[in-house]
Parts: C-alpha cells; sequence; structure tokens
C-alpha cells in the first residue's frame, strides 16, 4: 500500500472507482497506529477532495 500511495497518492474514486476507493482505508484502519497516524492527514485530505466517504 505504501508504494501504491508513493507513486500514485491516495487510490481514491477517481483512481480506483467508487466501488474500490475504500479499500485503502481498510487496510490502514488494521494497521498498526504508527501506520494509521503517519496516513491520517492523507486520509482526511482524501475526504476532503471526495476521493474517500
Amino acid at each position: 500500500m505504501e508504494k501504491v500511495i508513493e507513486e500514485y497518492g491516495y487510490p481514491g474514486k477517481s483512481l480506483v472507482g467508487p466501488s474500490n476507493m475504500g479499500t485503502a482505508f481498510l487496510v490502514i484502519q488494521h494497521s498498526n497506529q504508527e501506520v494509521q497516524e503517519k496516513y491520517l492527514p492523507l486520509l482526511k485530505q482524501a475526504a476532503d477532495d471526495g476521493e474517500l466517504r
């Protein structure tokens, strides 16, 4: 997931479509706290941009 985010940014709706836009969120959600904290700003931005619900 980290390599995908590094290369493409958050894999949201415009990149992977509406049915898969939450997959990266679930991976991050079930990661350790360090990973969750690292990607929280990215998740917030993706939500603000409409890339994530």
